[in-house]
């Protein structure tokens, strides 16, 4: 699997906020610090965020937390609220309501319902 920047960002920012879970709000400007361009982290957290992931915070102790425990937020959740629902083929997609069958690139037959 092939993750896109969208992907890979949000995963490195939910990973800061999971190693600060205990320290309250982290301003955006820290979170950025992994490398991540504050205006597009910004959009990423606010999907994470519609998607009930992370919590905000406003004023001067203000800033972004996990919306619950780290240990209960799994990569899936992160991945399904940014990229959109994951299949692993094409052919398994909800779009797909008859009966396909596909061959990925390792000659493999996958069928869909």
């Amino acid at each position: 699997m092939k993750l896109s920047t969208k992907g890979k960002y949000s995963l490195y920012a939910m990973h800061y906020l999971a190693e600060h879970y205990d320290e309250g709000p982290q301003p955006l400007k820290a979170i950025a610090a992994i490398g991540v361009p504050e205006d597009y982290l910004e959009q990423l957290l606010g999907t994470l965020r519609k998607a009930g992931l992370v919590s905000t915070a406003r004023g001067a102790q203000g800033g972004y937390a996990l919306a619950s425990a780290p240990e209960s937020v799994t990569v899936g959740d992160i991945l399904n609220a940014t990229e959109g629902p994951l299949t692993i083929s094409d052919c398994l997609s909800d779009e797909s309501r008859a009966l396909l069958s596909c061959v990925s690139g390792w000659g493999l037959t996958c069928l869909a319902d």
